[in-house]
């Protein structure tokens, strides 16, 4: 079987949805058409479409940490803002200089979990 007639029996469709916006379930079934439709040019071709699909995976993988990670920062800095604000709230009279005082362990808590993260290369 020659490489167009292998290609001719892909789905047209899918194959457009590869090219625009690949998914791993698109080139596994990608993948399992090539293998029904056997020969050589099918084989080279689903190399390749195995070699695609992992790079894809690898991407989703990197990308959904990279998600968690910064939901997860956000979320501690939340925390601790949230354990010194009801202390501040009761305390509105307080000076100035009590006022920093009282924030700065907040203020680098924050910028700590920014800079890990961004040591991680999440941010």
């Amino acid at each position: 079987m020659t490489v167009s007639a292998t290609a001719g029996r892909i789905d047209r469709s899918t194959f457009e949805r590869i090219l625009a916006e690949p998914t791993p379930a698109d080139l596994w079934d990608l993948q399992k058409t090539l293998v029904v439709i056997g020969g050589a040019p099918a084989a080279r071709a689903r190399a390749v479409a195995r070699e695609f699909h992992g790079c894809v995976r690898a991407i989703e993988s990197k990308s959904s940490s990279r998600r968690a990670s910064r939901l997860g920062a956000a979320l501690g800095s939340a925390a601790v803002g949230s354990v010194s604000l009801p202390d501040l709230l009761r305390r509105q009279d307080i000076a100035l200089e009590e006022l920093f005082m009282s924030a700065l362990p907040a203020v680098l808590e924050i910028g700590s979990a920014i800079s890990s993260a961004q040591v991680l290369g999440t941010v």
